[in-house]
């Protein structure tokens, strides 16, 4: 008996030193698919403008690149994180203001393109300019322009905020300027579509509910006021032969889209603006697109919140006619952790949810570039700006930046998830306070992401597995790219598809797996008791054998019939990693039975 209990326990440290019992199984399945990914985005505002005017060249093209390349470096490790929407702020006037704006900090004033007499001053916001530029050049999908408050000349108070002077939640906007408001917007559209740098989206209100009262540009508005806008701005859009689709409504959280948060008279948008029967209803609007915007704060205080309050809005949104969702604008404001990768890794979870649980078909970031001050260490940007003089010193003198965690955490998923990308069905990592996983499909079939999340202090092994793929594809190589304490969005060595893998504690990793068409011109069924696949192959091969007679040897040899690889193989099924071999024509041996495998 005491044999056989020492037998157990050496046979249970077995199973769990090779992470055996702990696997967790999770199944990808490409044929249910849900919704169509717009893009991953953030927004300039607000110190974009300083920077692109003081700091210097090499820095402001450090950051550029960081923000938008989707290059792969030759170590195969991304040079930064590919954004696919960049969110331009469009000023209303308050840095030529100054101290009068009611804003205290200059970097929260902005420009604004209109003068007082109504003409207009295109070399406004130079260096916002100079960044939008280079999205634009860098190939950036969609470029989006957003609004925090009308131009001061149109304000009741002629101010960029409500300066104490509304406390009622009504719009700061004349009544007599909504048509000159969105014939400004189209102005601005057209000078930008002119210099070939079009919006493909503008976002006239932003955070509606709130009062705005001081400290930045901003401008309460009431749901009737938002559908008057949005009719006189589509007007605008229309007579201008533009485009641009009106991108709504900013809400200051996910609950005043679906519920009566607060203000019944700012809230539950979706019903109001798309139900046909309301005086708000403006789904009908040609340049309108058929989802309202909300941002993520004040919905991430525990994980029984952060599921229901997403699972709601996206129940209501399918109400309404399956109107889409984007979630566009989020940090952690309302959230806060202790150290810098607690911050990212939860970023990242919070991505996991909005996509995976309210499905929405973007995502944006608040804000790209900030300085780091008053111990709020990453909580606020992608790039750390640091000045010349130190975190609290003036933006004008210029400075170097640092990449943090939250900048590769996001690339995680904006790297690859490109615009048309649909997300699919993925099982077995669901867990909010443990792993997530959500997965991807590109357009071709030829790609699937997913992004796994784990936000727990233990290492999760998994079985990353593949069902119900299509059967004229074959799985070719997975490529994982990992972000944690010690790797910022960095490649590891390719894994055979349909295999395991570990998932590090407290990180965010991407599996990229490539599939490719079967070559019909490879007859690899002739053969009674071999077969390999993918074939041709990037690196990774899997040899099926039919045999009896294992042991078994097998010799890979080049065209000139140099043998590359010989083996002893004791299974069936046995990996032939070939990343290392140069490309070209290889034949694999086993017994008097050879298959060509063509190495790309």
């Amino acid at each position: 008996m005491k044999r056989k209990y020492i037998l157990l326990l050496a046979i249970a440290a077995f199973f769990s030193n090779n992470n055996l019992w702990s696997q967790t199984n999770v199944i990808v399945n490409p044929t249910v698919t849900y919704q169509t990914i717009h893009g991953f985005g953030a927004s300039d505002a607000w110190n974009a403008d300083f920077v692109g005017k003081y700091w210097s060249n090499s820095v402001k093209s450090d950051i550029a690149k960081k923000l938008f390349s989707k290059t792969l470096l030759s170590n195969g490790n991304p040079e930064g994180i590919g954004l696919s929407r960049w969110r331009f702020n469009i000023g209303a006037g308050s840095a030529e203001q100054g101290t009068a704006s009611n804003i205290e900090m200059a970097e929260r004033r902005a420009e604004c393109f209109l003068n007082e007499d109504g003409s207009y001053n295109w070399s406004k916001q130079s260096g916002q300019q100079w960044f939008l530029t280079q999205a634009k050049t860098y190939g950036v999908e969609n470029l989006v322009a957003f609004v925090n408050s009308p131009p001061r000349f149109y304000t009741k108070n002629g101010r960029a905020n409500s300066d104490n002077t509304n406390r009622y939640g009504n719009t700061n906007l004349k009544d007599d300027a909504y048509d000159e408001y969105a014939k400004f917007l189209a102005a601005i559209l057209n000078n930008f579509k002119r210099k070939g740098i079009p919006f493909s989206q503008i976002s006239p209100i932003n955070e509606p509910q709130y009062e705005w009262n001081k400290d930045q540009e901003g401008c309460p508005w009431l749901n009737t006021e938002i559908s008057r806008l949005t009719k006189e701005l589509n007007k605008a859009l229309v007579d201008s032969g533009l485009d641009t689709k009106i991108l709504l409504s900013e809400s200051a959280s996910f609950k005043d889209l679906y519920s009566d948060n607060g203000n019944a008279d700012k809230a539950n948008q979706i019903w109001k603006f798309f139900s046909p029967s309301r005086t708000e209803y403006i789904g009908n609007l040609p340049n309108m697109l058929y989802g309202l915007g909300g941002h993520s704060y004040w919905t991430d205080g525990d994980d029984a919140t952060i599921r229901s309050v997403r699972q709601d809005l996206y129940n209501k949104s399918v109400q309404y006619g399956k109107i889409e969702l984007y979630q566009t604008e989020y940090n952690l404001l309302s959230k806060s952790f202790s150290d810098y990768l607690s911050n990212a890794v939860f970023l990242a979870k919070i991505m996991y949810a909005d996509l995976a649980i309210a499905n929405v078909s973007v995502w944006d970031y608040w804000t790209a570039m900030e300085r780091e001050r008053w111990s709020q260490l990453n909580r606020f940007y992608l790039i750390r700006l640091r000045p010349s003089g130190g975190d609290y010193a003036d933006l004008t003198t210029g400075g170097t930046v640092a990449h943090n965690k939250n900048l590769w955490a996001l690339g995680n998923y904006s790297l690859f998830i490109r615009p048309g990308y649909k997300r699919i069905m993925t099982s077995g990592a669901d867990n909010l306070a443990g792993l997530m996983c959500s997965s991807y499909i590109s357009p071709d079939s030829l790609r699937i992401v997913s992004v796994y999340v784990n936000i727990s202090n233990e290492d999760i092994a998994v079985n990353h597995k593949f069902e119900n793929t299509f059967p004229e594809l074959e799985l070719n190589k997975t490529t994982p790219y990992i972000t944690n304490s010690t790797n910022n969005l960095t490649v590891k060595s390719a894994i055979p598809a349909n295999s395991a893998y570990t998932i590090p504690a407290m990180s965010v990793v991407t599996l990229v797996t490539d599939f490719q068409k079967k070559n019909t011109d490879i007859d690899q069924n002739k053969f009674e008791h071999l077969k390999v696949y993918p074939n041709p192959t990037n690196g990774i091969v899997n040899v099926q054998l039919n045999t009896t007679q294992l042991p078994a040897e097998l010799i890979l040899m080049d065209v000139s019939g140099k043998k590359v690889i010989q083996t002893i193989v004791n299974s069936e099924n046995h990996i032939l990693d070939i990343n290392n071999k140069p490309a070209g024509i290889y034949f694999l041996h086993l017994n008097n039975e050879k298959i060509k495998i063509v190495k790309q």
